[in-house]
């Protein structure tokens, strides 16, 4: 229930308004719940705030209408220390504490109906309190949204280290990258890949030859891509017959090497069927690379006469089969969020920007003030357009991906720039400057954003966001390289405090795209938003579309009563 029509300023217009809310929503039990209410707030609050203290064991009707008189004289945003104000007043008058647990629970009880509201900023620090401080939110890092076993933490990590890597691995590594990323390069006869992909497979080849190690007892100095698969030469040789048959059997070796692995991921680590996947691709990228120029291109493509590939390939299949079959490591239940109670908590986020001060009176430090806008920024940026994938936010650089033309802000992104942008290449899409109640426009926050709180962590390059993270012997904030995780867990964290939702901005696409089917959004506006979204509508039914079957059939359903009645 909204009130647009009236903008409390005092304790008086707020409890007014509380009571219309309880005796239409509760009329049952409102009688009671006002009175205990109305007494909470006269007896055992006002008093802290000048108010008579009471005489006599129970509120009387006098005392009652001269209470809220004095209500009106209270301002709204003394409602932050109401509380605070209720414990003192309770000592003074040795409150028994079955009545201060009562009173207690009635007076937060509207206080917390009003922070619902969003009727003034102060508020919000009762509630984040209860919600999980803004000073020291909630911690969603153990929070976990599968019901997966959990890896002791000596097993956690396997990868090889930095300081692990003899120096011809390290060379092998660094030519892969080039291989797979270079769209000059002379020998690979697929497309160039992103550089995200590209540090994903280098990143899995490490924890490969980290099981390696730690687990087959391969020496550090032995590891190489010939442990993965030997290069046979198949092409310029004497005998094709006899150099084709020693790959066939190399290959062999080489998926049951990789099978091997899957298989141990799958039971001890237990992975999903995904992770399987792009472990092989990762195994098949080393194969491409090591026999680029073994392979009868273009006459065979994509490498099909390489029998190393061909095998793994196969295995790739099988673990997609899995894939399809899989049942989700997600629960839903956790993660999930409706599109409007989202909305909700990004306008919370706005508010928590013009805080000055805790609920205790001291004051914020400018880099918690600019923390607040950064976490609003990137829900912002999710909410008031179709939300696109993290990483167009976590690369998301001034004046290049940017780009404030023509008196508007724009996000501009060329196909290098994100997933398929292979597919639907240079892309504009303009930022809207949404307009809020109390005068403020998103236009305002991005710039003071850019012009002073984006400075108070002394940002070293042009990116938009400024990724954090407190070191451990030290109060200074530096920068760490993993943005789009980073971002992920920022936004997840204010999320799940104000929430409780363990909620990712990949969960967004999904929920965004579901409130448009549930509303029957046209066709035109859902092939719209597949664009902005960069997919295709295909993708937007089959992967975004989170509807239950009842509800995807409703719609018709619907229809075709609508029209029987018309006919009636």
């Amino acid at each position: 229930m909204t009130y647009p029509a009236f903008y409390p300023t005092s304790l008086g217009d707020v409890f007014l308004l509380y009571s219309s809310y309880v005796e239409i929503n509760d009329p049952a039990r409102a009688k009671g719940i006002l009175n205990q209410t109305k007494t909470a707030l006269i007896r055992y609050t006002l008093p802290g705030w000048g108010y008579p203290k009471p005489i006599g064991s129970k509120l009387t009707q006098k005392e009652a209408e001269a209470g809220i008189l004095f209500m009106n004289t209270v301002q709204i945003e003394q409602l932050s220390s109401a509380l605070k104000v209720q414990l003192k007043v309770f000592e003074q008058l040795n409150t028994l504490k079955s009545n201060q647990r009562n009173y207690k629970h009635h007076l937060k009880g509207m206080i917390d109906w009003a922070i619902e509201q969003n009727w003034y900023a102060s508020t919000q620090i009762v509630n984040f309190k209860s919600e999980g401080s803004i000073r020291n939110p909630k911690n969603s890092r153990g929070l976990r949204s599968t019901s997966k076993e959990l890896i002791e933490k000596d097993r956690l990590y396997y990868a090889l280290k930095p300081s692990e890597i003899n120096n011809n691995l390290q060379k092998e590594l660094d030519n892969l990258y080039k291989f797979l990323t270079d769209e000059q390069h002379p020998d690979n006869q697929n497309k160039a890949i992103t550089h995200v992909i590209g540090v994903r497979h280098i990143n899995i080849l490490k924890r490969f030859f980290g099981w390696l190690y730690r687990y087959k007892n391969i020496p550090l100095n032995s590891l190489s891509f010939e442990l993965i698969t030997p290069l046979i030469h198949i092409r310029y040789v004497e005998s094709r017959d006899a150099a084709r048959k020693e790959a066939q059997q190399a290959a062999v070796k080489t998926r049951t090497l990789a099978c091997e692995h899957i298989k141990w991921l799958r039971e001890e680590r237990h992975v999903c069927p995904d992770t399987e996947l792009k472990s092989l691709s990762s195994l098949i990228a080393v194969c491409k690379f090591l026999y680029c120029n073994e392979t009868e291109y273009p006459e065979a493509l994509n490498y099909s006469d390489v029998p190393v590939i061909s095998l793994l390939r196969r295995e790739q299949n099988k673990a997609s089969d899995r894939q399809k079959n899989a049942k989700p490591v997600i629960e839903t239940a956790k993660t999930w969020i409706e599109w409007l109670k989202y909305l909700e908590v990004v306008e919370k986020l706005r508010l928590e920007c013009s805080l000055t001060s805790y609920h205790d009176g001291n004051k914020r430090l400018s880099t918690a003030i600019a923390i607040s806008y950064q976490r609003y920024l990137l829900a912002g940026f999710l909410a008031y357009m179709p939300p696109d994938r993290i990483r167009t936010f976590a690369e998301l650089e001034i004046e290049r991906t940017l780009v404030w033309k023509d008196m508007k802000w724009w996000i501009h992104l060329m196909p290098k720039d994100y997933k398929t942008g292979k597919t639907y290449g240079e892309y504009w899409g303009e930022i809207p400057n949404k307009k809020f109640s109390d005068g403020n426009c998103f236009y305002d926050y991005i710039k003071d954003w850019l012009n002073h709180w984006r400075k108070q962590f002394s940002p070293t390059d042009n990116l938009f966001f400024v990724i954090l993270r407190k070191n451990k012997h030290s109060k200074e904030f530096t920068t760490e390289c993993r943005r789009g995780t980073c971002l992920s867990g920022t936004l997840r964290g204010s999320i799940h405090r104000l929430a409780g939702k363990l909620t990712t901005p990949h969960t967004l696409r999904n929920s965004f795209v579901t409130y448009l089917y549930e509303r029957g959004e046209s066709d035109a506006v859902m092939a719209s938003v597949a664009y902005a979204m960069h997919h295709s509508v295909e993708a937007q039914r089959g992967m975004y579309d989170e509807r239950t079957q009842k509800q995807k059939v409703q719609l018709g359903l619907n229809v075709a009563l609508e029209i029987a009645d018309s006919f009636s």
